[in-house]
């Protein structure tokens, strides 16, 4: 018998969509800052497919985010707008600031 394996969706997509709307930024610019076709970042917004580590980091970096951003998001449901100023602006702060932590070691 094959171990039950706990299915785990992270909605990426809805975070990045809502990242879009945050930074007031359209998706094929998106796309194409991240050097990802139209048609893909649209399956990936749309969380139709999850995109690898590499294309996820490609696409925090044209966000100018931390990947770790994008994964906190989505495990919050990408729900930023039912979330305080304050509250989301400590998320981004506390991920930046980690990242900074890791590349000064």
């Amino acid at each position: 018998m094959k171990p039950k394996v706990a299915k785990c969706k992270l909605m990426l997509g809805t975070a990045i969509h809502q990242m879009l709307q945050l930074k007031k930024m359209k998706q094929l610019t998106l796309a194409k800052k991240a050097w990802i076709s139209a048609p893909y970042m649209s399956l990936i917004v749309h969380d139709r497919v999850v995109p690898t580590i590499s294309v996820l980091s490609r696409i925090a970096a044209a966000l100018k985010v931390n990947v770790s951003t994008l994964i906190v998001l989505a495990e919050l449901g990408g729900k930023i707008e039912e979330m305080q100023h304050e509250k989301l602006k400590l998320i981004l702060d506390l991920t930046h600031g980690m990242s900074k932590v890791r590349r000064q070691r």
